[in-house]
């Protein structure tokens, strides 16, 4: 069953529709995705918590008392490299990290193109694909995948229509 999941989940990468080069926060974030409604967005996207310093967008989505963050930045192969290093830096560096297998309070998950960083007050979800890496950003304790699936379905096929 995982396997299938991360099939899938690769397959939807595969698929997904870059922005145009014209894009900007206004035309990529999607005023609506699943129960979520944009709130904000800009182009202040720096992460403290995760170290990311570097140019990007940013957009808030609401939903209740939900609230998630998604950032978008244009990045190489080697800096998306350079930037799960730091999340994997910074899991090691946690003092609690694999101390306790039975209730870790630090949960990071990396491949190629994917990466899943869980502390026990936020949940970072990042997707590279096709030079754009898109980090979604919650301190919700409900697992957000489902928001970021949607969310990737959603822009690819927004992308998809405004591509001539």
């Amino acid at each position: 069953q995982q396997l299938n999941k991360e099939k899938q989940r690769r397959s939807l990468a595969n698929d997904w529709q870059a922005p145009a080069d014209d894009a900007s926060p206004e035309t990529f974030f999607p005023l609506k995705v699943s129960d979520y409604a944009l709130s904000a967005h800009g182009t202040k996207a720096d992460i403290p918590e995760i170290h990311f310093d570097i140019p990007g967008w940013h957009a808030r989505y609401g939903s209740g008392e939900s609230q998630l963050d998604v950032f978008a930045y244009q990045v190489t192969d080697l800096e998306r490299e350079a930037l799960f290093g730091r999340i994997e830096k910074i899991a090691d560096d946690d003092d609690d990290f694999g101390h306790d297998q039975d209730n870790p309070s630090v949960y990071l998950f990396l491949t190629d193109y994917r990466c899943c960083y869980k502390t026990s007050s936020d949940q970072f979800h990042l997707w590279w694909m096709k030079g754009w890496l898109l980090v979604f950003r919650t301190n919700d304790t409900k697992d957000c995948e489902g928001f970021v699936l949607d969310f990737l379905t959603t822009t690819s096929a927004q992308n998809k229509s405004a591509t001539p």
